[in-house]
């Protein structure tokens, strides 16, 4: 064994020599060859295919390169996200129309439709924050948790994916709640 990597993260857990490998391999060939040299020093690999890259080159071309981890990753929560919202649309539309009596009550009491909606807009927004608070608690948590299981230290995820995220649940949850109400108190 040459080296053993604690967290290998996707890495193989130890680096044997190429030999050793090779008699236990049905394929003698390598994917890659990482080679650390002097600054100007030249590599020569006869017949070979040969790419010089720095570190800084080598990691652009990783990162700029969408793998299929990341694409399956991005439609595995695609799909969760779906059916989080199907069926949060779901149930509220039952809920709030199921409320039909509650709201013709109220109008008989004298409540205008207006004042009857901005009570509901109420009880949806505090409804939704309440569930906000609670959804970035557990996602954090668990994002937490994967990230120090992976040897990272703080998960990465940009503002721009969290506000998409946290405003497209709330425009959900209040369109879920005040279409419905709007058209129950309609008839």
């Amino acid at each position: 064994v040459v080296a053993v990597y604690p967290a290998s993260l996707g890495i193989a857990d130890v680096l044997l020599p190429i030999d050793l490998v090779a008699a236990h391999s049905a394929s003698r060939l390598v994917d890659a060859v990482y080679v650390r040299s002097a600054p100007g020093a030249t590599i020569a690999v006869d017949g070979a295919a040969v790419r010089d890259l720095s570190r800084g080159e080598y990691l652009r071309q990783l990162a700029a390169a969408p793998s299929l981890n990341a694409v399956a990753n991005f439609l595995l929560v695609a799909i969760v996200a779906a059916y989080i919202a199907i069926s949060t649309v779901n149930t509220s539309v039952t809920a709030t129309v199921e409320r039909r009596s509650e709201f013709r009550l109220l109008r008989l009491l004298g409540v205008t439709r207006r004042q009857a909606l901005r009570m509901v807009a109420w009880e949806a927004g505090i409804t939704v924050a309440l569930g906000t608070l609670i959804a970035v608690a557990v996602a954090a948590i668990a994002l937490f948790g994967v990230a120090r299981g992976l040897g990272q230290g703080v998960p990465s995820l940009s503002a721009a994916v969290w506000l998409g995220l946290i405003g497209g649940g709330a425009v959900i949850g209040l369109a879920a709640t005040l279409l419905p109400a709007r058209a129950v108190m309609r008839l």
